[in-house]
């Protein structure tokens, strides 16, 4: 049977005056009042862990607003946790657990890419009910999906594509993950590194105009050994650039179609454009041709 920590908690029936003072404790957590309350760190969870909406202290009744830096550090096999109401930050290296999904309450509107950072089993992200963040397949992002924030640690995906109309993809947000390939979409204008990837090997970047790139952020095994696929007219543009120019291999697009249609041996006969699209004809620009044999080669009309 598993043992659920559910921290009691006072309905709170007025809006709670400003208290300054030192940390108290609860049960063994750690809270310091402020306008709000933040469960601090010193505080101490296992089992299936249960974030209280408001807690009371001499009568007083306080919104549980914000788990900070450190809150879970000395906790010990948290299974699940259940976000109270009230939660809208999650600091980096807050929360610590052997779970695979969270689900993010609805006020949550602050969290870091290393908010979850002790949680080795992470695979999913829920933030269906949230209204301040959005998730893809469990990989979080802000509301209208412009920011990816984390792509979870043990998420089973090989591949992902990330959606079109993301702008910016943060510091961190694929730190330690399974990830092998990455395709990035037109839209990008941010990149924050690819940290501590370890099996990192592809990574697709459709935009014509090569985006920012944090290089400080990109650990040198994958400047050596990633292979970078950017539109046909752009590579010049990427190897000259600052800091993509810093990558070893830079190829065009085409070419990482025609590696994908190689290990598709029954892939028919025909025209395809970059995007793998099947045409009756050769298409300006980047054909890839697949022929009777199975070969494949790449014609530029």
């Amino acid at each position: 049977m598993k043992k659920i920590i559910t921290i009691f908690a006072m309905v709170l029936c007025c809006a709670a005056s400003v208290v300054k003072g030192q940390v108290f404790f609860i049960d063994g957590v750690a809270y310091r009042p402020i306008n709000e309350v933040s469960i601090q760190e010193g505080s101490y969870f296992s089992g299936d862990v249960v974030i209280p909406d408001v807690i009371n202290k001499d009568g007083q009744g306080y919104w549980v607003t914000e788990i900070s830096r450190g809150a879970f550090d000395k906790s010990n096999g948290v299974t699940s946790i259940k976000l109270g109401l009230y939660v809208k930050t999650i600091a980096p290296y807050a929360i610590y657990g052997t779970f695979s999904r969270i689900k993010l309450n609805m006020n949550l509107a602050k969290v870091d890419p290393l908010s979850f950072y002790g949680c080795p089993n992470l695979e999913y992200i829920d933030a269906s009910e949230c209204s301040y963040l959005a998730d893809d397949e469990g990989v979080l992002y802000d509301k209208d999906m412009s920011e990816l924030k984390i792509y979870p640690i043990k998420k089973k995906n090989e591949k992902y594509v990330i959606p079109e109309g993301v702008r910016k993809i943060l510091h961190y947000a694929f730190w330690e993950t399974q990830i092998v390939e990455l395709d990035i979409p037109s839209s990008i204008q941010v990149v924050g590194g690819f940290d501590n990837a370890p099996y990192l090997k592809t990574i697709v970047v459709r935009a014509i105009n090569p985006p920012s790139l944090f290089i400080n952020s990109v650990d040198t095994r994958v400047l050596r050994e990633c292979t970078i696929y950017v539109p046909e007219e752009s590579i010049e543009a990427y190897q000259q650039h600052k800091d993509w120019g810093k990558f070893n291999k830079i190829k065009g697009i085409g070419e990482y179609v025609s590696v994908k249609s190689v290990r598709n041996p029954k892939m028919p006969k025909g025209y395809y454009d970059i995007k793998g699209v099947r045409h009756n004809e050769l298409q300006d620009g980047v054909n890839i041709v697949v022929e009777e044999e199975g070969g494949v080669k790449k014609i530029v009309k």
